[in-house]
């Protein structure tokens, strides 16, 4: 990429079978690889090397997860001063799927590419610019199009083969993501699995948390709260749908219930702790739903047992239609993205209905973690005193 200079880093614990082919995806693409080998107690740090990365290291003293470890490369070995520079953040188990396209596609949405938009337009109420969307489209184009952004995430993938219920509920559950970030055109979360983050964005963020850390070490869910720090500091944020990448999956119930409580348990903290502003209010309302989902979830589990138990079970038109209704929706969000078998799979619904019913008990664990203050680490759980 001649336009902009690109520095990787990738933070590592204990990834001796996956930090080769997360390199070797990157290698021709990247100026600089920078490893940051997290409490590693295999062969990481020199497979990182052998493999070809620039840069590296073990941390020091980190207790601070992903987000300590991305500090510390950020602070002790990133250069800042290198002009039009972007951070490859990525996790040291993912893939890229199609590199050429990958980086191609990146470098055609950020600057010098494309112009960078105005601070006065950046700074347009948001009423005042939907109503402009609305009634003055061929002004709004021309205003905000095509304007250069300053984060570029991926849409992450399951790997090529899976082999349980578990890693199928987790690819389809992917493969919804991806249409809905295709549709929408708007970043929920710039993944931790692979990014491209502006040098100037993340100094900003830096700035904001008055020159003490780049990514926050106080949450379990960094990528979710550097997405939020990007947008108050004013990054445009986009995940294209050709920017794809392989990540892995939890391939048990215990390792699935673990990772996804601490994605729950970090947005429960973030929208309960933050300053409420005009980036905070997405995510305010998403917890709402995503609460109000959860327990309607849960009364339909408890009313069919109760009806099952006291043989008042029917099946109505009414209720068969909805069924129906419901079939159709997953398998058309599956379609476009998905192979002949998972939509099937979709069709069959046992699987995503016992795939949902784990996600809705991660939820409520990490609802219960969040009242009764527990803190998530790596490789254990302790109470906060």
């Amino acid at each position: 990429m001649s336009n902009i200079y690109i520095t990787a880093i990738l933070p590592a614990h204990n990834e001796e079978n996956g930090i080769k082919k997360a390199i070797d995806s990157i290698r021709n693409y990247v100026n600089c690889i920078i490893v940051a080998c997290d409490n590693c107690s295999d062969n990481t740090l020199e497979i990182a090397k052998k493999s070809g990365a620039d840069i590296a290291f073990n941390t020091v003293d980190n207790n601070f997860r992903k987000a300590g470890a991305l500090n510390q490369a950020l602070d002790k070995y990133a250069d800042f001063s290198i002009k039009n520079q972007f951070f490859l953040i990525m996790d040291a188990d993912t893939e890229v799927v199609d590199p050429k396209l990958w980086f191609k596609k990146a470098e055609s949405l950020v600057y010098p590419n494309r112009p960078k938009i105005s601070r006065k337009l950046m700074n347009m109420n948001p009423i005042r610019k939907t109503i402009l969307k609305l009634f003055n489209f061929k002004k709004y184009k021309r205003l905000f199009f095509n304007k250069a952004y300053d984060c570029v995430g991926s849409i992450f993938k399951a790997p090529r083969h899976v082999h349980s219920n578990i890693e199928e509920g987790q690819k389809l559950e992917w493969i919804t993501y991806a249409g809905k970030v295709e549709r929408s055109q708007k970043v929920f979360v710039l993944t931790g699995t692979c990014s491209l983050i502006s040098a100037e964005m993340l100094n900003k963020v830096y700035q904001k948390n008055h020159k003490k850390y780049f990514y926050n070490v106080k949450t379990v869910t960094e990528d979710f709260e550097m997405t939020i720090s990007l947008k108050e500091v004013g990054a445009r944020l986009i995940s294209p749908i050709d920017c794809q990448c392989y990540t892995s999956t939890k391939g048990s119930v215990k390792d699935l219930l673990s990772q996804r409580r601490r994605w729950y348990l970090g947005a429960i903290e973030l929208v309960n702790e933050r300053k409420i502003n005009r980036v905070m209010l997405t995510y305010i309302f998403q917890q709402i739903m995503l609460f109000i989902s959860v327990f309607s979830y849960i009364l339909f589990i408890g009313m069919s047992i109760y009806l099952y138990l006291t043989n008042n079970v029917s099946l109505t038109s009414f209720w068969f239609t909805i069924g129906i209704i419901f079939i159709i929706d997953q398998t058309v969000r599956t379609w476009k993205f998905g192979t002949w078998f998972d939509r099937f799979y979709s069709m069959s619904m046992m699987g995503w209905l016992w795939y949902s019913l784990l996600l809705q008990i991660a939820y409520l664990w990490a609802l219960e973690s969040y009242i009764d203050q527990h803190k998530i680490y790596w490789n254990s759980k302790k109470k906060q005193k």
